[in-house]
């Protein structure tokens, strides 16, 4: 099991029904967390399975103004002019979390489950990375580092319902015609064609809650596991 620390100066998991001035969730989301570990290490044939996440700063907001890429309609010939938008972000200011997670296979034939644990162990390390990891919007990078097993933190004294959280997303193929009403896009992957890059994603929520610091992550379904191997299949 991988037991990291995740830090930065701002982080924003924009709760989905905020779209005109995102407000974040209280803490880091179970797909978020998969995003980051995916940005470290990724294969076809693997998913980040995430266990626990403990919250190690206080939950502390900040109104912040974002720049906001948009496009304006074209006018005439005129391609897309993109524009940036100043919109107020409700924002979380210093987080910190230790998060458990676990490399699932999808295909023990594709890779070896000990060698994805090695070669995920060794990016790690090195400080490694297929992009920038971040916490939730591209401009709060992201720390990530084995936890300090000498120096072992402690989680907040925090007990709250959170009701209806994220618990994972499902990413499906895409031909990009037509409306895409998901709301999250898998990052570009290493070597993907710009045809295979539109997928769209479904969010999954169920009710959580901050017990002493730390949200439990229930195991992700089965039938999970068969569409995302599906998914590798044709990527």
């Amino acid at each position: 099991m991988f037991d990291l620390t995740i830090t930065g100066n701002f982080a924003c998991f924009t709760r989905p029904y905020t779209n005109s001035s995102p407000v974040s969730y209280e803490a880091l989301t179970p797909p978020a967390a998969q995003g980051i570990l995916t940005a470290i290490y990724w294969h076809p044939g693997l998913v980040w399975q995430i266990h626990e996440i403990s919250i190690l700063n206080p939950i502390q907001y900040e109104s912040i103004l974002y720049n906001m890429p948009n496009f304006r309609a074209p006018k005439n010939d005129q391609k897309n002019i993109r524009i940036a938008q100043l919109i107020r972000h409700l924002v979380l200011r210093n987080p910190a979390y230790r998060i458990k997670a676990d490399l699932m296979t999808l295909d023990s034939k594709a890779i070896p489950i000990n060698k994805a644990v090695g070669c995920a162990t060794k990016r790690l390390e090195k400080g490694r990375h297929y992009f920038q990891p971040y916490l939730g919007l591209s401009d709060f990078a992201a720390t990530v580092r084995f936890t300090d097993r000498d120096h072992i933190p402690v989680p907040q004294p925090i007990n709250q319902s959170l009701g209806q959280f994220p618990h994972f997303a499902l990413y499906e193929p895409h031909d990009g015609k037509g409306e895409d009403t998901g709301i999250m896009r898998r990052p570009n992957r290493v070597g993907e064609t710009p045809t295979s890059l539109h997928r769209r994603s479904t969010v999954y929520f169920d009710n959580a809650e901050i017990i002493e610091g730390v949200i439990k992550v229930p195991p992700i379904p089965d039938n999970y596991y068969q569409q995302l191997f599906a998914e590798a299949a044709i990527a």
